[in-house]
């Protein structure tokens, strides 16, 4: 949750690095940036499109453990919410 409120911060339209015109005037640093962005955007993403796909293996190595343990613990990533 974290590195997406970074994420979210250093998109917004105030940023100092914005606004001192430091991306204008250092060449090539703009786009060194928005690669940063999308790296960033790419991490925060794949853990969630992982979960699934683990689930299954972990499913299918445990079995009826597993799924003892998944009655009991129902949020797959952040607890009270998903």
């Amino acid at each position: 949750m974290q590195f997406i409120a970074v994420l979210i911060l250093h998109g917004s339209r105030t940023l100092w690095f914005k606004a001192s015109g430091a991306l204008e005037t250092i060449p090539g640093l703009e786009l060194f940036v928005l690669v940063l962005l999308i790296k960033g955007i790419a991490s925060a993403i794949s853990p969630l499109l992982r979960i699934s796909q683990e689930e299954e293996v972990v499913k299918s190595y445990f079995g009826v453990e597993w799924k003892r343990w998944a009655k009991e613990v129902r949020y797959r990533l952040i607890p009270g919410i998903c």
